[in-house]
């Protein structure tokens, strides 16, 4: 990944283990499913038998990850950064399993601090990004990187409209607790070569 990346991993405490012995097959293996940093504290308070006081968190707890490797506990992961090329152009990232969408919204006012979402109309988006990682590159060693916008592609029109459409139900829901529980729209494809 290029845009936003956080290398994450878990390693579970051995009570933890003791409690939960169906997890120790899956030690070391990777996980599809996205995740966010704003899920580690929640994911601790569950390592340790706290509560989780889900209406004051944002995250949520990612032990479901650690017990089946194949399962979700979020639609989506959403990310803002700066875009380094024009300071004070936020860029929006939704990610999910294959795909990630990138929004620039344009800010027509600059009174506005910069991670105030000024969208509400199509026209004020500066520019649309959507990068599929399904396909694995064979130029990059079967890697997947962003290198083709497929933004225009017909044939991402569906997966496209519903990225959008995570996108905008979190304007305001800055919390994206809307995202919990769900499976990305893509979570039954399957990785394909393009050898």
């Amino acid at each position: 990944e290029q845009s936003t990346h956080v290398p994450f991993a878990i390693i579970p405490p051995e009570n933890f283990l003791n409690l939960n012995p169906g997890i120790r097959e899956n030690i070391g293996k990777g996980v599809q499913a996205p995740v966010e940093s704003v899920d580690i504290y929640p994911t601790l308070l569950d390592m340790c038998g706290f509560t989780i006081p889900k209406d004051q968190l944002a995250g949520t707890s990612l032990v479901p990850l650690l017990l089946d490797t194949e399962t979700y506990v979020r639609s989506a992961a959403i990310s803002q950064y700066e875009n380094w090329k024009h300071k004070g152009l936020m860029a929006y990232s939704v990610r999910t399993k294959y795909h990630r969408l990138i929004v620039f919204p344009r800010v027509f006012n600059k009174n506005l601090p910069v991670n105030v979402l000024p969208y509400g109309n199509p026209k004020n988006i500066y520019a649309r990004l959507l990068y599929d990682y399904h396909f694995q590159e064979p130029s990059e060693g079967g890697l997947r990187y962003e290198t083709k916008n497929r933004w225009n592609s017909l044939s991402y029109r569906s997966i496209r409209t519903q990225l959008i459409q995570i996108w905008k139900s979190n304007i305001d829901d800055r919390d994206w607790k809307n995202l919990i529980g769900n499976p990305p729209p893509d979570a039954n494809m399957k990785i394909k070569a393009i050898f």
